[in-house]
């Protein structure tokens, strides 16, 4: 294995390990961000779905599923030290007194020491429905489920009133009649409502307490030395590029250890699991790439093309074509390479006439031209007079055919001669380019012509400007990159 193989080798395997530490880091934090929203399911591991509409209620599974053992509740529930949650002392109390009723039930105590104990819940009962407990805890729904709960299990209805359901419900005539049925309701639809219920404390800086940053400070702390080592050693490799530089370049590795908006370090992760190969995000890459190459594309394109066509009108509006049409007459024509470009491309386009156009249009110019020639003899008197006599009824026809014909011809041989090699015939091609070149030149140059051709390129090039540089969508701009990348494939050997 050479030098630079195994420095790449030890390399990726040093960015997979710190990716592996990222990941971990990121998961406790969306712990944490989840753990209060979630605590109910932490602490009973169970699930069940509920669809309330307006005709009727559905609950999915009938019985909660418990999905979570009770070994791992008990752990995760020591989590509440680092959140700062105490058991609420109120609904400690109230279940602390339910408690102490099953174990007078159980061991037989008098009916005046049960009495005593149901009348404390009665009391404590209407303590919590006047300054509902759970407030504090964000769970405010809560009580109201407990006192729906109590209603129907009581009354039968969902609307009598809840201090008499449960002052009811803490009689020894009600329990009475089915303690076993009345324990297990309130074991099953009451206890762990309460027991959810918690007090979180404050600190002295007025805010709810957290100990996140005691699990979080060992993470900051390995990519704060690793972030200062990684960009001390790219300004060493790179001797034009500064540490202060090179920090700025690894910008997104200080979302690792800032002690805030830690949902952020989701970007680093996913560049060092991309980077670590773990992942490949190389097509999501290409895609924000270039997203961004299209919206600078199309803003640099309407740029300097709006820009050129501004300077072309106001070369325009300073007289650019009379200058162009004096120096058309006046300058020497410079010749790049001893080649007659107008006679050739003349050339050239006449034998494509000649072989290819000409021999399907023929019937129809012929046509055109003895139509033409018709009405031109039509108008001879002559040629009347003569057709009144014997054997010359149809000369006009007759004329007009064989013209059209001849026409044809001597048009056809014109061009046909644009592409044979003759020099004497170059030469009056070249002598016909140069007289037109002047004249066209000359004629141009009058103000009654020039000053409206000014006026219409002006105008042409501001509706040009408008109409298809301006409107260019990135949609646009990504059909010209696409283009553009695959006639730069197709030219690479």
């Amino acid at each position: 294995m050479t030098i630079g193989k195994s420095s790449d080798f030890w390399g990726l395997w040093f960015n997979k390990i710190m990716a592996m530490f990222a990941l971990i880091s990121y998961l406790l934090v969306l712990f944490d961000m989840t753990y209060l929203p979630l605590r109910d399911f932490w602490l009973q591991g169970k699930v069940q779905a509920s669809f309330k509409t307006p005709i009727f209620n559905v609950i999915v599974p009938d019985k909660p599923l418990v999905i979570l053992p009770e070994n791992i509740r008990k752990i995760v529930s020591q989590y509440d030290w680092v959140k700062g949650i105490e058991p609420h002392r109120d609904t400690s109390q109230y279940l602390q007194t339910v408690a102490q009723l099953n174990a007078a039930v159980a061991q037989g105590e008098d009916r005046q020491e049960i009495d005593s104990i149901l009348q404390d819940l009665q009391t404590k009962s209407v303590a919590m429905i006047e300054n509902n407990p759970f407030i504090a805890a964000g769970k405010g729904g809560v009580l109201e489920s407990i006192k729906n709960s109590l209603r129907i299990r009581v009354f039968g209805d969902k609307n009598a009133s809840a201090k008499a359901a449960f002052q009811q419900f803490w009689t020894w005539e009600n329990l009475s009649s089915d303690y076993e049925g009345n324990l297990n309701f309130f074991n099953r639809k009451i206890k762990p409502l309460l027991e959810d219920n918690y007090f979180r404390c404050v600190g002295e800086n007025g805010l709810p307490e957290d100990q996140f940053i005691v699990w979080d400070f060992p993470f900051a702390l390995l990519f704060f030395g690793e972030f200062l080592v990684r960009t001390f050693t790219i300004s060493r490799r790179y001797r034009k590029v500064s540490w202060l530089s090179a920090m700025f370049w690894r910008w997104y590795d200080v979302l690792l250890f800032l002690p805030f908006w830690r949902w952020l370090r989701i970007i680093p992760l996913m560049i060092r699991l991309n980077q670590a190969e773990l992942i490949n995000l190389n097509f999501i890459q290409k895609k924000v790439n270039q997203g961004f190459a299209v919206a600078i594309a199309k803003d640099v394109t309407e740029v300097v093309v709006v820009e050129l066509i501004d300077q072309l009108q106001e070369i325009i509006r300073q007289g650019g074509i009379e200058d162009i049409l004096s120096r058309t007459v006046k300058d020497q024509y410079i010749d790049l390479n001893n080649i007659n470009e107008i006679s050739e491309i003349v050339k050239l386009v006449s034998e494509v006439i000649f072989n290819k156009i000409l021999p399907r249009l023929r019937p129809d110019i012929e046509v055109l031209l003895k139509y033409n020639i018709q009405s031109s003899l039509s108008k001879s008197s002559a040629l009347v007079q003569l057709q009144k006599l014997p054997g010359l009824k149809n000369l006009e026809n007759q004329l007009s055919h064989n013209i059209s014909k001849q026409i044809y011809q001597v048009l056809a041989n014109i061009l046909q001669g644009f592409s044979k090699d003759d020099p004497n015939y170059e030469q009056l091609v070249e002598g016909l380019t140069v007289n037109f070149r002047e004249t066209f030149a000359q004629e141009f140059k009058a103000k009654p012509i020039r000053e409206p051709l000014e006026f219409l390129i002006i105008d042409f090039l501001e509706e040009l400007k408008i109409n298809y540089i301006q409107r260019l969508s990135p949609e646009d701009m990504e059909v010209m990159l696409e283009e553009s990348k695959k006639r730069a494939i197709a030219k690479s050997p």
